[in-house]
């Protein structure tokens, strides 16, 4: 089945069709089977510097196009996901744990095996009591994401000092949104940044409607081709033969998925424990895989959802129209910057159609060459929008998906820049 391509009309002279992710950012099968770490989907790391010891050192410094001649940034609008985690709670460590030691103790395990069930005791010295919790390399994406806005964008924090910081009541989101505006604070201590965490920003911040829980659930039409999907793609057998002496009596899916979150969860954790040795490249790609079709119905434009997650990100979108607004004719607030979820941020990125989160596919066996989820929400994941005036008082935006420049599917003033008005025009008629 082919794509389905919309035509999408917003200026007479501009018409722009669907698009997929960015072929630049798209990694082929054998390049993914290089790079475990990104085949642990949304919980691939952010890259931080060597001083923050994480496993994906070396940020790469995106080239960021001069802004026309006459404009300088003046406000920010942001929403970031929040930074490497534990896993959502202790029970994922634990399970895989104590299936170890039951099996220990009735002499079932290889010599592998009791090694990682040694290894396996270690972790949960480390995550015992941090379920769901920020992890401190989570805390360090955020720091130098924060360090480097303020070193490329120097206007906007010299003219404005007032800043409106909001976060998700998940603690992890507001653990991210405290290490970031801590930064802040510390370069400039004359900043005045107001940082929040109320039940009534989860309407917009992270906004779940009936219709969106309905599809997330085991139930809904959809599971029934994914859970298929599924079936085929994830192979334990060899992985448990490795590990366990008689493997019949094991449920083979349990333990294989419950090694797999904790092998490619290591990533977001400052330790030299690692798990995802165990698994071949091919097992990993398999698994992934299955995550990153469930991650796109659920929370993309996929054709089947027929926009049930998109449109739990118009409050938030009406926000960023209603705030960026205030920004221009008031000037009160240099930056507005908001913390929440991976799922949030996707739906954001997937409603205004930023390049790369364009992708309207119906034959989802074959979505994993097109959309890939590492790329659009790893821990501590972003978007952005730079605002920029000249002395006649136009108004022009920039997007910076993970800081890097992206695209909307209407007609730019000049490159990468948009006039604010246009921008508006197609965010209140999406």
């Amino acid at each position: 089945m082919r794509k389905i391509h919309i035509l999408l009309v917003l200026l007479a002279s501009a018409v722009f069709s669907v698009s997929a992710q960015p072929a630049d950012k798209i990694l082929s099968k054998a390049e993914l089977l290089q790079c475990p770490e990104k085949m642990g989907s949304v919980y691939f790391a952010y890259p931080v510097s060597a001083n923050g010891q994480g496993k994906q050192i070396g940020y790469t410094e995106p080239i960021l196009t001069p802004a026309p001649k006459g404009y300088k940034p003046f406000y920010i609008s942001h929403y970031g996901r929040h930074g490497s985690r534990f896993q959502p709670n202790d029970a994922r460590y634990k399970d895989v744990l104590d299936a170890f030691e039951t099996e220990y103790k009735k002499g079932n395990l290889t010599a592998l095996g009791e090694d990682v069930m040694a290894r396996l005791h270690r972790l949960w010295i480390i995550a015992r009591g941090n379920g769901g919790l920020l992890t401190e390399i989570g805390a360090q994406q955020h720091r130098e994401i924060s360090e480097r806005m303020h070193a490329r964008f120097p206007e906007v924090f010299a003219q404005g000092k007032k800043i409106e910081a909001r976060s998700s009541v998940v603690p992890r989101c507001k653990s991210s949104m405290e290490a970031f505006c801590g930064r802040l604070s510390a370069l400039d201590p004359s900043l005045e940044i107001s940082m929040e965490t109320k039940q009534e920003f989860m309407s917009y911040i992270a906004y779940d409607s009936p219709e969106q829980k309905a599809l997330d659930k085991d139930t809904a039409l959809w599971r029934g081709a994914w859970m298929a999907f599924e079936k085929e793609n994830i192979h334990g057998a060899r992985l448990l033969k490795t590990l366990f002496k008689e493997t019949a009596a094991l449920d083979e899916y349990k333990l294989t998925t419950g090694l797999y979150w904790l092998a490619v969860g290591m990533q977001d954790l400052k330790t030299d424990l690692s798990l995802i040795e165990l698994f071949t490249p091919e097992e990993l790609y398999g698994i992934w895989r299955t995550i990153n079709y469930r991650m796109y119905v659920c929370n993309a434009d996929a054709p089947i959802a027929e926009g049930k997650g998109i449109d739990c990100a118009r409050p938030l979108l009406q926000n960023i129209i209603e705030k960026a607004n205030e920004a221009i004719h008031t000037g009160g607030e240099c930056a507005t910057l908001r913390f929440g979820h991976d799922s949030h941020l996707i739906r954001l990125l997937s409603l205004i159609k930023i390049d790369g989160c364009r992708l309207q596919e119906t034959d989802l066996t074959k979505l994993q060459d097109e959309w890939q989820d590492f790329y659009i929400s790893p821990m501590a994941a972003n978007l952005q929008m730079i605002f920029y005036r000249n002395a006649k008082g136009s108004v022009l935006v920039k997007f910076l998906h993970n800081e890097s420049e992206v695209t909307l599917p209407i007609k730019s003033a000049s490159g990468t820049y948009y006039r604010w008005r246009d921008v508006e025009k197609y965010f209140r008629g999406i």
